[in-house]
């Protein structure tokens, strides 16, 4: 998985009763890595690359780019949190302001679409920079769909 960069997850088998059973994952970063130094633990400044988009009145994106930042998760920003939050709070706003861009509802989606929309800024930023010359980015358009793989060259669609 690490030389792959990416995680793999199996999600099982279906047993003879129609249950799904023993699904399990290959992570791509050891376990110190993504559950404490590369995660976003409440209360812990993290060193982040941070991606700022400027949103029109009418609900489309006008400008995207990016700065070194730290952040501090400060709630328990959980995907039930998300849903659960007053659209008053923070949370709410933003998951308010993430459902009237991707048109999804489900936390999970709406995370989903931005993790997209921030992989695809890098991934463009990559390719115009030509700055991983001969590599392979992995692009997925939208949740909920295949991913594909392009050159980060810009030159074309690699399957």
């Amino acid at each position: 998985a690490l030389a792959r960069g990416s995680s793999a997850y199996n999600s099982g088998v279906y047993d003879e009763g129609g249950d799904l059973a023993g699904g399990s994952s290959v992570p791509m970063l050891p376990p110190a890595l993504a559950h404490d130094e590369l995660s976003l633990n409440q209360d812990v400044e993290r060193n982040a690359v941070t991606l700022w988009v400027a949103i029109s009145a009418d609900g489309a994106v006008t400008s995207e780019k990016h700065e070194r930042t730290v952040i501090v998760n400060k709630d328990k920003t959980t995907y039930a949190a998300m849903g659960a939050a007053s659209s008053e709070s923070p949370l709410g706003k933003c998951r308010a302001l993430l459902e009237e861009l991707s048109g999804d509802a489900d936390p999970e989606d709406l995370v989903a679409w931005a993790m997209i929309r921030y992989n695809a800024y890098f991934g463009r930023l990559l390719a115009s920079q030509k700055a991983w010359p001969g590599g392979v980015l992995r692009a997925q358009l939208e949740a909920g769909t295949a991913a594909s793989y392009v050159r980060a060259d810009g030159d074309g669609d690699v399957g």
